[in-house]
């Protein structure tokens, strides 16, 4: 028997209800999304950008809020660049500072000069704790001088930075960023960390000079004038150092606001291969050493390097597993950016930075991520620097769990994940998460960024240690264009995070 028109219309009215109802059932918020989306109607988020991923380890997606969104990942972008270094140079690589002479030694005096020519490495100097003092380092090369057959230097001391081609800094990094700590730039050979040590503090009266005392590391040869005053009460500190490698002269500009207690302020050293060559210099001086002085095969003056020198000496870094882990606990930008501009001289023989983009695109599509597409346009964001300090980097969530991800393939997935730190316990996340049990913050591994209106946290989430542990997860949370301040903020992503575990 037929089946009746009107039957068979009802028959695919409800057919295509059920197909178009399907994939609404199917799309149904999970509850740990549901979750995370009522944590975001907080009202400290209003106005804000937010972008959201996490991910088990095959890749299926837990949670998302517009994980494909680009976002500036500020320091986060840091464990992209010390999971590509540890991939690329292995968790055994260091940087080596070789001792140099330009000349023959004839009665234990060398007749020319002694180059320090430097390899990159970048807790010379340091006061990091995985670094040699500057006691022990200079005692170091002098005892290897001494042994060399090397009592005296008819010349100088010769700092060469020479290893690493192109600028300094970005040229993408903020003005007022370049004068500080964190804007310091790399040299070939780098000392403390390319940065000098302040006091400030203000005057007795609204208008008067800052009282400055350095602390150091010395650098004789450059003249600092003196433009900053005391500002009203309540005024904030806004001193900043304008300098650059072109001469040698530093301003200190800007206010101090009165009744501020004193304060310790690190600035940018443009010139860190001349400050090794003056310390080591007056080292040996100290030591009955005789030498005649310092200099820099820099720009300002310096010499040009020979071209045969006889090496007498090399000394190397620490480990760079311990490096990276110093990096990623303590957020620095010195180390992060020496990674990167390695990574350039060692793939395509140039540090600049051009040459280091291209470098770390190779790296990334080598652990099988792309960076672009058929046409060459980039399809993952864009990566400018190795510290996170350009606003310029954008980088969605899912490439960040996508970049952790592939990392748990590397052979060196247990070193990097080793170097990530632990909130509540260590470096910049140590205030986070404190409210969770002891035992739930170990799971958590993250690295932390922030700027001005910037909020980011991703890392991993360990299985839980139970009979049925399940998978290792990964997470990006990167909030952009947000105006509450770092307590409420914190509360916010400590909560997706807690949701997570």
């Amino acid at each position: 028997m037929h089946e009746s028109t009107n039957d068979m219309r009802k028959k695919i009215y409800t057919l295509a209800t059920i197909l178009l109802l399907c994939p609404l059932f199917a799309q149904a918020a999970s509850p740990l999304q549901e979750k995370i989306e009522t944590i975001l109607k907080d009202p400290s988020l209003r106005g804000a950008s937010i972008a959201i991923c996490a991910q088990d380890a095959d890749g299926n997606t837990l949670a998302e809020v517009n994980s494909n969104r680009l976002m500036v990942p500020s320091s986060n972008l840091k464990l992209i660049t010390t999971g590509v270094a540890l991939h690329h140079f292995g968790k055994n690589y260091s940087f080596s500072t070789t001792l140099a002479c330009d000349s023959s030694v004839r009665d234990s005096v060398l007749r020319g000069n002694l180059y320090i020519l430097g390899g990159a490495d970048p807790t010379l100097g340091s006061s990091d704790a995985i670094a040699l003092s500057e006691e022990e380092l200079f005692e170091k090369w002098r005892r290897a001088l001494k042994a060399s057959g090397i009592k005296a230097i008819e010349g100088k001391v010769i700092g060469d930075g020479s290893y690493i081609d192109g600028m300094k800094e970005s040229p993408l990094w903020q003005y007022d960023d370049l004068g500080t700590y964190y804007g310091s730039g790399v040299s070939g050979l780098q000392w403390h960390e390319n940065y000098i040590s302040l006091k400030v503090s203000p005057g007795e009266r609204v208008g008067d000079s800052l009282r400055v005392e350095f602390i150091g590391p010395k650098t004789p040869w450059i003249r600092y004038r003196m433009e900053c005053e005391t500002g009203e009460r309540g005024s904030g500190d806004q001193v900043y150092l304008y300098t650059n490698d072109s001469h040698h002269e530093a301003a200190l500009t800007g206010t101090f606001a009165l009744g501020k207690p004193t304060k310790n302020l690190k600035v940018s050293n443009k010139f860190p291969e001349r400050t090794c060559a003056y310390l080591f210099s007056e080292y040996l001086k100290s030591r009955g050493f005789k030498n005649g002085g310092y200099d820099a095969t820099d720009k300002l003056g310096g010499r040009e390097r020979p071209d045969q020198l006889r090496d007498v000496f090399h000394s190397n870094s620490p480990a760079l597993k311990d490096i990276v882990k110093s990096c990623n606990t303590e957020s620095n930008n010195v180390y992060a950016e020496t990674f990167l501009r390695v990574l350039g001289k060692e793939v395509c023989s140039s540090a600049c930075y051009d040459s280091c983009y291209v470098a770390l695109e190779r790296e990334l599509e080598g652990l099988g991520l792309m960076c672009r597409d058929s046409s060459g346009r980039k399809v993952d964001g864009l990566i400018v620097d190795g510290s996170g300090l350009a606003r310029q980097n954008l980088i969605s969530p899912l490439f960040f769990c996508q970049f952790l991800r592939a990392m748990m393939a590397s052979p060196c997935f247990r070193d990097y994940l080793s170097t990530i730190p632990q909130p509540g316990l260590q470096g910049t996340v140590k205030p986070c998460l404190r409210l969770l049990p002891s035992a739930e913050r170990r799971r958590v591994r993250m690295k932390s960024g922030s700027m001005t209106g910037i909020r980011c946290y991703s890392g991993y989430i360990l299985p839980k240690p139970t009979a049925n542990p399940g998978p290792t997860l990964v997470f990006s949370i990167l909030i952009n264009n947000c105006t509450a301040d770092q307590y409420q903020l914190r509360n916010v992503t400590d909560a997706i995070i807690g949701a997570l575990l």
